[in-house]
């Protein structure tokens, strides 16, 4: 398993990871060197970080974005099943509200109001992503843009809502007469986690 960090790269092996910084240079930690293993999810306005903790109380840490954080959470379940004597501990940000401004919502706060995990009905939970049930795709068109010569090919991204399979089957018991108000896309975009027992599930909001 590989994940691409902000100036690193992670490889996630059975006895080891490897980090690899811009210039290619490599940074190997076996699982039987480190102490520990602390993390934080990225958010939309900040980004997430791995720390890792070898027995000498050396720090190697790899920094991470908000599209980042599925392959993270699976990162940590894989080393926790193949090195479980080694503690990975999920750091909490404490952020002090100030008197005059609104305090930055983290993903914990943001996103876990109103919402409780449908298996344990906790509310500590983590928004891990918004895309959910999109198709991502890479459009490409020719560039005829006179003020950008040296640009052949315009790149963008697009995405699009999936079909919902249950909407669809629904429309077909009710003659298509369901479809004039739900429509066939899956508007369940948000992707959540429950910190309490690693439930995952997706829904709108």
């Amino acid at each position: 398993m590989s994940i691409k960090g902000t100036s690193k790269e992670l490889y996630v092996g059975k006895d080891e990871v490897n980090i690899l910084d811009f210039l290619s240079n490599k940074k190997t930690l076996s699982y039987s060197s480190l102490k520990r293993i602390e993390y934080i999810f990225a958010t939309k306005m900040k980004i997430g970080y791995m720390i890792f903790i070898t027995r000498t109380n050396d720090k190697i840490r790899f920094d991470f974005r908000y599209s980042a954080n599925d392959k993270i959470l699976r990162t940590i379940d894989f080393i926790n099943e193949h090195a479980p004597d080694l503690e990975t501990m999920e750091i909490e940000e404490n952020i002090q509200a100030s008197p005059t401004k609104q305090t930055p919502l983290t993903t914990h706060s943001e996103y876990k109001k109103g919402l409780s995990c449908p298996k344990c009905m906790s509310h500590d939970i983590d928004l891990l992503t918004d895309d959910a049930n999109m198709k991502i795709k890479q459009e490409t068109s020719l560039n005829l843009n006179p003020l950008k010569p040296l640009t052949i090919l315009n790149t963008k991204t697009v995405k699009k809502e999936k079909k919902s399979a249950a909407k669809i089957g629904l429309g077909i018991i009710t003659g298509g007469t369901s479809l004039f108000l739900t429509g066939t896309k899956n508007k369940a975009h948000n992707q959540y986690y429950c910190r309490n027992c690693g439930y995952k599930w997706v829904e709108k909001r």
